[in-house]
């Protein structure tokens, strides 16, 4: 349920850039509705792909998984549902005389479920999914028999102890400056 909440930002993240964009390209530079909602299309494809990657799907984005066969992926997959579903819905419903901005949020609504389906399914697949281990570390799933360890983790650091003679009176000691050279001159400085 909160993969699918996370979708939901993320698409209304995009829904605001496509509409940005189709807003932009109509109304501003006065294309056509269908060419203005494939850039805006395009433009959200790769912004959702962008938070799918480091948020809806992250777990699944294991250190042996490609990024660009990952977009390959969101690109063939959702990018070609939301593009083909919204220039077609777009024909139709701008035909119908619906203006650009209301006939895209239509079309959004109706690429948005089969475009989260794809998403779980093909472009982030299940098999590249994180197991949590109880000490924190993390193991890779594979299809197969081997399991590839998660990426490295490194020990928290620890304070490095003071020494008494950091101190003076239990205030610590500003240490010297190395621009300051002996007894506190500056080395540049010609000495009279």
């Amino acid at each position: 349920m909160i993969r699918f909440i996370r979708f939901n930002v993320v698409g209304a993240l995009g829904v605001v850039v496509q509409l940005g964009v189709v807003g932009a390209l109509v109304h501003g530079f006065g294309l056509d509705a269908v060419v203005a909602t494939a850039a805006g299309v395009s433009a959200a494809v790769l912004h959702n792909f962008g938070w799918h990657v480091r948020w809806t799907w992250r777990d699944r984005m294991g250190p042996g998984v490609s990024l660009w066969a990952a977009l390959a992926r969101f690109s063939g997959a959702n990018g070609a549902v939301s593009l083909v579903g919204s220039v077609l819905l777009m024909r139709v419903l701008t035909g119908a005389g619906l203006p650009a901005i209301p006939a895209n949020l239509v079309t959004i609504a109706a690429c948005g479920g089969v475009n989260f389906f794809l998403g779980g399914r093909v472009c982030f697949p299940q098999s590249q999914t994180i197991d949590e281990k109880g000490d924190g570390s993390r193991l890779w799933k594979s299809q197969g028999t081997s399991l590839r360890p998660g990426p490295r983790t490194f020990p928290q650091s620890r304070p490095v102890p003071r020494q008494s003679s950091d101190f003076v009176e239990n205030r610590p000691v500003p240490p010297k400056s190395r621009a300051q050279g002996e007894r506190g001159r500056r080395p540049w400085v010609a000495r009279a």
